[in-house]
């Protein structure tokens, strides 16, 4: 699902980033809403819930977990 080469985000802190819970939040509810407007097969719907998955273990991370 790359749509980028990796030199094109060399720009990204190589520690990532703190995002607040009202961040996290207003992350969350767009891409509910961007899932929840999409068909199921809309290769759109399928980034979100890529996104998705990745904040969710982001946040596992952060929270000690696997």
């Amino acid at each position: 699902m790359e749509h980028m080469a990796e030199d094109e985000l060399d720009w990204l802190p190589e520690d990532g980033v703190a995002l607040t819970r009202t961040e996290l939040s207003r992350l969350f509810r767009t891409l509910r809403a961007l899932i929840a407007g999409t068909d199921e097969l809309d290769a759109n719907r399928a980034y979100a819930v890529d996104i998705a998955i990745v904040l969710t273990r982001a946040i596992e991370r952060s929270e000690g977990g696997s």
